[in-house]
């Protein structure tokens, strides 16, 4: 005797309820109406009450953890726009020990910016720029310039006027944001770059 083919009672069973479910809809909850291919308890899901209390706890964590990120960010750009400069310095440096020119940078005019040259001239009448920006929020306090000269790459510090400071044994750069300050003091003997944290 041949076996009536079709789907088993409990799938039947399933198409039924589903059915009704589709046809009565207030009958299932949220959950049910978004996965109908998944079981829930009767009555399963969230109530207003706790998503309200889940949207509390995650603004209460928001105003604790956010000032910490923000803060960290600042810490992180003026670290990134120190080593920037710094890296400029020791490159200006390198190129002048090993070209016949005349290598440097500067701060002129716009303090979130500074200028890596190079120039032929003995007194840098004219320079070929390359504008290197800092990171955001970062900016440079007083103007500068430093220059290398070959072939040992000696150094020789100006004020954002271009007059000369002979006597001074190191120049000081601070760059700051919102977090802090951080000055960068380099030596005109040795051309070592020490960093320092000011006080506010």
């Amino acid at each position: 005797m041949l076996k009536k083919s079709g789907p088993a009672p409990h799938q039947n069973g399933i198409c039924i309820r589903r059915a009704l479910q589709y046809a009565h809809p207030h009958k299932t909850n949220l959950l049910q109406r978004l996965f109908p291919r998944y079981k829930f308890a009767h009555g399963a899901g969230f109530t207003l009450i706790e998503i309200l209390v889940v949207m509390a706890i995650l603004a209460i964590l928001g105003v604790i953890v956010a000032p910490s990120f923000i803060q960290f960010q600042r810490a992180s750009q003026l670290e990134a726009s120190a080593q920037l400069v710094e890296t400029a310095l020791a490159k200006s440096f390198s190129q002048a020990r090993s070209q016949p020119k005349i290598f440097g940078i500067q701060r002129m005019q716009d303090a979130r910016f500074f200028e890596a040259f190079d120039c032929s001239s003995p007194n840098c009448e004219q320079k070929d720029l390359v504008p290197q920006g800092l990171e955001p929020n970062v900016t440079i306090k007083d103007g500068f310039e430093i220059q290398f000269f070959p072939p040992y790459g000696d150094l020789k510090f100006f004020d954002k006027n271009g007059n000369e400071l002979e006597d001074s044994d190191f120049l000081l750069v601070t760059l700051d944001n919102l977090h802090g300050k951080v000055s960068l003091k380099i030596y005109k003997e040795s051309g070592l770059i020490e960093r320092t944290t000011p006080p506010e």
